[in-house]
């Protein structure tokens, strides 16, 4: 029974199993293709494993095309855009959304803030992403935090900053697609305590 697979895929991922709910999941795609718990359990497991993020958009959207109003499908492809680096407009429509509904939740504005990072919204990134506290946030998210952080400062010519915020990031909480991004910005940076 494919809802019984789907319930103990979900059951592996609230233990932290995502690469074993990533298999046990991935098979049932054409038997619950309409069903929105599908997608968002494979949004949960791509996310956990730092599965391709082209999956993980393609994951993402489907779970949003079924669940438009449902704000975890709303948060999850708005990550889903940002960790891709594709529709940035999109991004901050899908964050702005979700960030009225979670004002203080740290979780939405961080991403709020890396979407409008991602758009050159600058100044507007930095006043959202400094009212969070990042020693509040887990290691993978705290990891997003300095990694917007980087993206603002690097962009506002802040290089020190930039650096400092490199320095903290751990890059076991990155996907490929963000840590080639953040090689390649780095190595557009002044070398350490020298201005451009």
């Amino acid at each position: 029974d494919p809802n019984l697979r789907l319930q103990a895929g979900i059951d592996l991922l609230m233990s932290e199993q995502n690469d074993l709910a990533w298999d046990m999941l991935k098979p049932l795609e054409k038997e619950l293709a309409n069903d929105g718990r599908y997608w968002l359990a494979m949004c949960d497991a791509a996310y956990g494993s730092k599965r391709d993020p082209a999956a993980l958009l393609r994951i993402a959207t489907r779970a949003h095309e079924l669940s438009p109003n449902d704000p975890r499908a709303q948060s999850n492809c708005a990550s889903a855009l940002i960790v891709s680096r594709k529709r940035p407009e999109e991004a901050v429509q899908l964050t702005f959304g979700w960030l009225s509904r979670n004002t203080a939740a740290p979780g939405a504005l961080v991403l709020h803030s890396a979407a409008l990072a991602m758009n050159q919204r600058l100044e507007e990134a930095d006043a959202v992403l400094r009212s969070v506290n990042p020693e509040n946030l887990a290691p993978a998210a705290r990891s997003f935090y300095y990694l917007t952080a980087f993206e603002i400062h690097a962009g506002l010519r802040q290089y020190d900053r930039a650096w400092e915020d490199s320095d903290r990031i751990q890059p076991e909480h990155l996907f490929p697609t963000q840590a080639a991004w953040l090689d390649q910005t780095r190595g557009r940076l002044p070398p350490r305590g020298r201005r451009r």
